[in-house]
């Protein structure tokens, strides 16, 4: 995603909130990686919420979002 123009974080989350509450929950993940084509088992789901989701609420926050996408940005 950060390859295309116009690319921001802001609206990766955007797309990757599915349901619009303002968090990534586990079927949000799900169903953006279905979107393009993978198709994760419960434990690569559980891996990349453990990953992402640092308070353990079961849901990825913005801040969380953009706290773990800024490294990875940051490392190409």
């Amino acid at each position: 995603m950060s390859k295309r123009p116009n690319f921001s974080l802001k609206q990766a989350f955007e797309y990757s909130d599915k349901n619009r509450d303002g968090y990534i929950g586990g079927d949000d993940v799900r169903s953006m990686l279905a979107d393009h084509g993978f198709f994760a088992t419960e434990k690569e789901l559980t891996s990349i919420m453990r990953k992402f989701d640092k308070d353990e609420d079961g849901s990825i926050s913005f801040a969380e979002f953009i706290d773990e996408m800024t490294s990875k940005l940051n490392a190409y």
